[in-house]
């Protein structure tokens, strides 16, 4: 055979493999336990520890324990609500929940709103009867649905107001404030909600940039302890030379090598989620769906 025509035939193959096992990839959830401690004060993004850490409570420790989950795209998530239902049930048996928290984007375009209203009523029917708080915010596709709409997904938009839970581990109390997103065109960054006094702060923001553009954060006031976001997907598609953020996206953090994980940015402690489902397209590529069990240290 034709060396040149081998060779060919070789990356038709490979290119193969690589398609159907993207098609593939978007079915497999992985069900993480991330450990959030303390931040010591940081000038910028730095890795810290805490990723995939041994699942079970030093109750010495912990602060709040949440089942969190983020980026729906319910059109185009291959996860179904009664998986998902499953997984927060066991983590609920296993060690207890304070919350469920979903970190925004029901769906990706208008159209299909009643399919994410209808997924995310039943993960709150779910909580209801495991007698577990819902909570969350909506993300920047979601500017596109109406207030009824987001209303009628059955979590506590904490967008609105703040959601105070005592701690069954010690005599603080962790505060769960919410960050509306102003959209993908002509994006707006909003100031940070107020912090509460002796408490455990903890935002849940859809894009973590917004942490960028807070200017309490340049004042060294009002920090959070903690954040939770998603938004980035992990890439979903982890080509080589970060081509996803350098060529298709316009996210600040993946140009300084922040795509997923738990980082420290000024003294807040954060989780970026890759998300459940999909955007654009019904695919991934080493960056497999996510949602985690986060224990959330006691503050200092």
């Amino acid at each position: 055979m034709n060396p040149v025509l081998t060779i060919l035939l070789i990356l038709l193959t490979f290119c193969v493999i690589i398609g159907l096992w993207s098609l593939v990839e978007p079915f497999i959830l992985d069900i993480t336990t991330i450990r959030l401690n303390p931040a010591s004060k940081c000038s910028k993004f730095d890795s810290i520890a805490g990723k995939d850490s041994t699942p079970g409570i030093n109750t010495r420790n912990v602060q709040s324990r949440v089942f969190f989950f983020s980026d729906l795209h319910a059109e185009f998530c291959m996860i179904s609500s009664a998986r998902l239902l499953k997984a927060i049930d066991r983590a609920s048996r296993d060690g207890g929940l304070d919350a469920v928290i979903f970190g925004g984007d029901i769906i990706s375009w208008t159209p299909f709103r009643i399919m994410g209203i209808r997924y995310l009523r039943r993960i709150s029917d779910g909580c209801q009867r495991l007698g577990i708080p819902f909570i969350g915010v909506s993300g920047n596709h979601d500017c596109h649905m109406t207030a009824k709409d987001v209303a009628s997904c059955g979590f506590i938009n904490l967008e609105s107001q703040p959601f105070a839970i005592p701690s069954r581990y010690n005599s603080r109390t962790t505060v769960f404030s919410g960050l509306d997103d102003s959209g993908r065109e002509s994006r707006t960054w909003l100031q940070q909600p107020s912090t509460a006094d002796g408490c455990t702060n903890v935002l849940v923001v859809h894009d973590p940039d917004a942490l960028l553009h807070f200017s309490s954060y340049e004042e060294g006031s009002q920090v959070f302890d903690y954040a939770l976001a998603g938004h980035l997907h992990g890439g979903q598609l982890r080509l080589p030379f970060n081509f996803v953020f350098k060529v298709i996206r316009k996210d600040e953090l993946p140009m300084i090598g922040v795509i997923d994980g738990v980082f420290a940015y000024k003294g807040t402690s954060v989780f970026i989620s890759r998300g459940i489902g999909c955007g654009t397209l019904p695919i991934r590529f080493l960056c497999r769906p996510e949602a985690s069990i986060v224990e959330i240290g006691a503050s200092e």
